[in-house]
């Protein structure tokens, strides 16, 4: 008799109608046998976030080296945002990270990378520009290829290898993966996380800080991207949550597209996207707001939120306790910080990034006191 007690972090497909989903496949051991699809994970360069990134990167790699893992890591980047333009020796530091994954770096298409300098930010400065080039991946023409893209004011606390296997799991099931078949015509998925107690189909509930999907995107939806970020060019409007606003209002206008049944028909924004489908569960954003929460994310998200190797006494810091702390208290904050610093002592340890400037951003006199 086969095991049926199997755990497993996947849910049934809400919208399987019955058939078997991905959880009751792997406990009857029906799917062992399909090999994943290749695999990268992805980050954007970031001169100013370099100790975040290389801290994310140590900690998903020490987490992830068990088989099967992703082999690839796609650094996106761009020469007019200089933020993203890394030295030799940082390349080098990544590519040490990286281990014996194959390392790229993705220079954005010079067009889209033009027109996204061009959205309007609230500081009008190129770093909140460099947070659009994550848009590249839904344009990369990669067939049949997994992407897990994270922020690089995040650190990985559990293994992520079941997601990739999961997005994997769309695509050998996806009746047509070509970028330019109908959308109502594929099983393309978009997986994230959102809030507990969610629905799972609400892309009003989108957080992109971590992604992962089959590339290529859908058409439709990179086209949808573009048209909306020309939108808010044109109307010269400056949105709050520049990347996750462009993808929410992308996916919100292809769910009334296709799926234009309401959870609410009062409010005709809360739709339901059937064909991406944003997976809730898998504990990769937002930050927490209690420790029992600590212990069930698998990536810890400082969106938002004072960067864990800030130094004190800034006063973006003092004000972002004061008016987003969201009821957590510097305690708490101290004890993320804590875990974040215990990671960024390991990376020293591992010998890949140069010891001196990263060490001091570990010591508690900079990245522990509230």
């Amino acid at each position: 008799m086969k095991n049926r007690s199997v755990e497993c972090a996947w849910e049934e497909d809400p919208f399987s109608k019955g058939r078997r989903g991905l959880r009751e496949q792997i406990a009857c051991g029906e799917w062992r046998w399909q090999r994943p699809l290749p695999c990268s994970y992805a980050v954007i360069a970031s001169r100013r976030y370099h100790a975040g990134l290389v801290v994310l990167l140590h900690s998903l790699f020490h987490h992830n080296a068990a088989e099967p893992d992703c082999g690839g890591l796609l650094v996106l980047w761009h020469p007019s945002l200089p933020e993203t333009v890394l030295t030799e020796a940082q390349r080098a530091e990544l590519a040490c990270l990286a281990g014996s994954r194959r390392i790229e770096h993705v220079r954005v298409d010079d067009d889209r990378a033009a027109r996204w300098l061009r959205v309007p930010t609230k500081c009008n400065c190129s770093e909140a520009s460099a947070s659009l080039l994550k848009l590249e991946l839904f344009y990369m023409q990669r067939p049949r290829h997994a992407v897990v893209y994270l922020d690089a004011d995040m650190l990985v606390m559990q293994p992520l290898n079941r997601i990739a296997m999961a997005v994997s799991y769309d695509a050998l099931h996806d009746p047509d993966t070509s970028a330019a078949a109908p959308i109502a015509a594929r099983r393309w998925f978009l997986h994230g996380s959102a809030p507990s107690g969610a629905a799972g189909t609400m892309s009003s509930a989108i957080q992109i800080g971590f992604m992962a999907f089959v590339q290529p995107a859908p058409a439709e939806l990179s086209s949808e991207l573009t048209r909306y970020c020309d939108s808010i060019i044109a109307r010269n409007r400056v949105k709050s949550n520049l990347d996750q606003d462009v993808v929410r209002y992308a996916l919100l206008a292809l769910g009334l597209r296709h799926e234009p049944k309401r959870f609410n028909r009062s409010k005709p924004w809360r739709v339901r996207p059937r064909q991406l489908f944003l997976h809730r569960d898998w504990q990769t954003n937002y930050f927490p707001a209690t420790r029992e929460a600590i212990a069930q994310k698998r990536a810890l998200h400082w969106a938002g939120h004072p960067k864990p190797w800030a130094c004190p006494g800034r006063r973006r810091e003092q004000t972002l306790f004061a008016t987003n702390g969201k009821g957590r208290s510097q305690e708490f904050y101290a004890l993320l910080r804590g875990l974040w610093q215990h990671a960024c002592t390991r990376t020293v340890s591992g010998g890949c990034v140069s010891s001196g400037w990263l060490r001091a951003v570990c010591t508690p006199s900079c990245a522990s006191k509230p």
